[in-house]
């Protein structure tokens, strides 16, 4: 009887073993098999020139969201310009293009899992490398000038509590195997309409050496 108690028991835990190895083995696997979503992830920053992310600077109310809502026109801009962006009259002091607030919103939502009610009258921008302007609907802007995009190639991962740690490098658009630089970003997971996604929470270049 005590030996069979033993088998068993043993049994079990060689079961349980197995069952946690192939539950970490499979989280393992999704954080490789992933690299390519991380990476288009990533580039969605870096292809509009975002390449610094500090939680303190960019989620600051004193900055009335600058840096979010340059990334979701920008981001719209270049994704759904089809869609999403109005032609305006090109005598309009503001801008040639044009738009909605709630897209902004849309895609401030999706990838810093940041809720924005409303924008305030500092919502219009004036900085030498972006301006907007908000008219209390729409945002107003002049088509920003085509550069190189540099993108992002995830090569390692790894997450930490609700945290997922990437890992990889910049290139430019016309040759992927070029390292231009090496960036670190902080990420987590959350849900959006439904559907699990990346969030960004923080973005930090390690090195540049090549212009």
């Amino acid at each position: 009887m005590k030996y069979r108690f033993c088998a068993a028991f043993f049994s079990m835990c060689c079961s349980l073993f197995l069952v946690c190895s192939l539950v970490n083995t499979a989280i393992a696997d999704m954080y490789r098999t992933d690299s390519k979503g991380m990476s288009v992830f990533i580039s969605a920053f870096t292809r509009i020139g975002m390449y610094s992310v500090e939680p303190e600077e960019i989620f600051s109310d004193e900055n009335h969201h600058k840096e979010l809502i340059r990334f979701g026109i920008c981001h719209n801009y270049l994704e759904h310009t089809d869609t999403r962006i109005k032609k305006v009259s090109p005598t309009d002091e503001h801008g040639d293009l044009m738009i909605s607030a709630d897209y902004v919103k849309e895609s401030i939502e999706k990838y810093f899992d940041k809720n924005i009610d409303d924008f305030d009258k500092h919502a219009t921008i004036n900085d030498d490398d972006f301006s907007c302007y908000y008219d209390g609907s729409n945002f107003h802007f002049f088509t920003p000038d085509q550069k190189n995009a540099m993108l992002a190639k995830v090569t390692a991962s790894r997450k930490i509590g609700s945290r997922i740690i990437m890992k990889g490098y910049l290139y430019n658009s016309s040759n992927e195997k070029e390292e231009q630089a090496q960036f670190v970003a902080v990420t987590k997971r959350h849900i959006f309409k439904g559907i699990p996604r990346f969030a960004l929470i923080s973005l930090k270049i390690l090195n540049r050496d090549k212009s």
